[in-house]
């Protein structure tokens, strides 16, 4: 299940994004605050102007874009660089990303990644 939200701008699909104004969400940097992920790429309505992504934002299967490779056992989401996917052990972040299925290649940067959002 998804909701439509407004953007900042455009923001590409598989992109973490969190509430950063009254109407808006844009690309998230860190975990501070709920998260969701675009479905889609941000379209801009040509009446309004305004830029519109279907949303999911928790209890959610999705994939993100990795930041940083990502260890096989998978672990603790969180989110950084304009809304990238890491690793870290130091809390429990927002969310897991998945292990490493049989015969995937190796996660890096860059790499889509599957996640259970929180």
């Amino acid at each position: 299940m998804y909701i439509t939200l407004q953007m900042t701008g455009a923001t590409p699909q598989h992109t973490a994004v969190k509430h950063v104004s009254a109407n808006q969400w844009g690309a998230a940097n860190d975990t501070s605050s709920l998260i969701g992920v675009t479905l889609e790429d941000a379209y801009q309505d040509p009446d309004s102007g305004l830029w519109w992504a279907p949303v999911v934002i928790s209890g959610q299967d999705t994939f993100l874009i990795a930041d940083a490779a990502i260890p096989d056992e998978g672990g603790c989401l969180h989110v950084r660089n304009g809304g990238r996917a890491y690793v870290d052990y130091a809390s429990t972040g927002c969310g897991t990303i998945a292990p490493r299925n049989m015969g995937e290649p190796e996660r890096v940067a860059g790499f889509l990644i599957f996640v259970h959002m929180r």
